[in-house]
């Protein structure tokens, strides 16, 4: 064992760093965004007075999730057909709008929401000034209330500690995190293809070591990197940048362990399926890259085929564990059915590798 090790420390160790900083670069790049409230351009019709566009926008720009910038008409419609927006809004007169899009988007309905609410809680604060003798002091009086409410409500877990609320900023970091995850893991697993072409495979075999502890020396070299760079990914953005995961590493550690069990076996069946290292690193990028996306971590999957699919990536029960130990204080019982699934796939992705792997000579 101790030969297998020294041999493989000797290979391309650091990659993994290289691997974390991709994954905090990432991260912070799409998680930097969602700190900042999408901005929806807004044109008004010539039948619309000035005055009924301030009041628009002071009515619209009360709220903290969108930004409206009224400008002229053919800006905002350039900005919808260049795609730099996904929607734009239209003041009409009588106090009508119409929201456009060149696609069906999800913000569509986003946008038409949050404005049917802007504006139907003003009228009604102006239709009660109306009851009043001074009507722009209770509008006044109201809103300032509204900064400050008599009544906060906070959600606590079941330890009594407030939730955590940045649930996006969580899934992308677990999501960049086991997919990073899974270029170190693989890539260390085909090594085991390299060396059986090269001949050192049948060296370390002629040498009184077992095709046992050959197996092990590779998976646990492959295993314990795995783990070392996403709890050194996921400690780097908890303490270095403030992404707040709990410190629940008790219920994590066993998760990440797992997955990434999981991973190196899924890797041993690639190795057992290519003939070459060289093409097995191509896949490995091609499969890597989809996983991700497949298993939902990005934008949710729909669809019978989709969620089927999605059902056998072993990042949708690693994300599903993970999100709900962080997000929803989930227990072991919780955990039972995603930990199952990761364990089935590893022991049928092991089995089957090993076997194709020792049914086929070397190259």
């Amino acid at each position: 064992m101790r030969t297998i090790l020294s041999n493989l420390r000797r290979r391309e160790d650091y990659l993994f760093l290289v691997f974390i900083g991709l994954g905090i670069l990432m991260t912070l790049v799409f998680a930097s965004n969602l700190n900042n409230p999408a901005t929806v351009p807004v044109y008004a019709d010539e039948s619309v007075s000035e005055h009924e566009q301030e009041w628009w926008m002071e009515t619209l720009n009360q709220g903290e999730e969108l930004r409206f910038r009224l400008g002229p008409e053919a800006k905002a419609r350039a900005d919808i057909h260049e795609g730099r927006v996904d929607v734009a809004l239209r003041l009409a007169a009588g106090g009508e709008y119409q929201i456009e899009a060149t696609t069906e988007h999800a913000s569509l309905v986003i946008v038409d929401r949050y404005v049917q609410e802007r504006v139907r809680e003003q009228r009604q604060l102006e239709a009660a000034g109306a009851l009043t003798a001074d009507g722009d002091a209770l509008i006044q009086a109201v809103q300032a209330e509204m900064v400050t409410p008599l009544l906060v409500v906070e959600s606590l877990n079941a330890s009594g500690e407030p939730r955590i609320s940045n649930t996006m900023q969580v899934q992308l970091l677990f999501a960049f995190t086991l997919f990073f995850a899974i270029f170190t893991i693989a890539f260390k697993v085909n090594l085991m293809l390299e060396d059986r072409n090269s001949g050192v495979w049948n060296r370390l075999i002629l040498s009184r070591i077992s095709k046992t502890r050959l197996y092990v020396g590779y998976l646990v070299y492959s295993v314990a990197l795995g783990i070392l760079q996403i709890v050194l990914m996921l400690l780097l953005m908890q303490f270095g940048f403030g992404i707040d995961i709990g410190y629940r590493y008790d219920y994590l550690l066993p998760v990440v362990a797992l997955y990434v069990l999981t991973i190196a076996s899924f890797a041993m069946l690639l190795v057992g399926l290519m003939r070459s290292a060289e093409t097995n690193y191509a896949v490995i990028s091609m499969v890597a890259s989809s996983i991700p996306m497949l298993s939902g971590a990005y934008f949710p999957v729909s669809g019978r085929v989709m969620e089927a699919i999605a059902e056998v990536m072993p990042m949708t029960h690693a994300l599903t564990a993970l999100k709900g130990i962080v997000l929803y204080d989930a227990g072991w019982a919780d955990l039972a059915a995603p930990a199952a699934k990761l364990a089935l796939m590893a022991v049928l992705f092991m089995g089957i590798g090993i076997n194709l792997i020792e049914r086929r000579r070397p190259v």
